[in-house]
């Protein structure tokens, strides 16, 4: 399998903005930054965020649960941007995180279930970049307004994870006992 090979020395250009996602994944292959990946959803503390799940650390941020579920929604799309670049495919995909949070209903889902759904999609995202050949990690597109490989692009995936999951960890966990 291609993918047991490819590390962050495969991104030939490291892509502006993303970078910042990209940099948390840990200097692993991509296969076992994959599955740590999911490895860290399931051992979230799910009674920790249930509690959190109606609070806010500042005024106008979004509650956990809307945090979980747009990292389930913004890898929806970003694994359908890898799959058109994979395929040399020109369609951009434009979204509003804003408008996609304020419409995806998160505050009637539990923790639980928006965790099982982010496992599930990992899963898919994961089993796409098992079926790339080398020639198409080197492949590029546009994500958002920057150019990035689908290499870089499935760092910036489990990233954009990290990120967040940081985020709730620095920002929320101290909202509860």
């Amino acid at each position: 399998m291609v993918l047991n090979n490819i590390t962050k020395a495969n991104i030939t250009v490291m892509p502006a903005y993303f970078d910042k996602y990209i940099n948390l994944v840990e200097d692993n292959y991509l296969n076992d930054a994959f599955k740590n990946s999911i490895t860290d959803l399931w051992i979230l503390d799910l009674d920790k965020l249930t509690k959190l799940r109606s609070k806010t650390y500042a005024p106008g941020k979004w509650k956990v649960n809307d945090i979980l579920q747009h990292l389930v929604d913004t890898e929806r799309i970003l694994c359908v941007r890898t799959l058109l670049f994979a395929r040399n495919e020109e369609q951009p995909i434009n979204i509003n995180v804003e408008t996609m949070a304020a419409n995806a209903n998160a505050e009637n889902k539990s923790v639980e279930q928006i965790i099982e759904e982010l496992i599930t999609v990992r899963k898919g995202t994961y089993a796409l970049y098992r079926t790339f050949d080398s020639n198409d990690f080197i492949k590029t597109g546009i994500n958002w307004k920057y150019p990035i490989s689908v290499v870089a692009m499935g760092y910036n995936i489990i990233g954009h994870q990290i990120h967040h999951l940081n985020v709730i960890r620095d920002k929320y966990y101290s909202l509860v006992n």
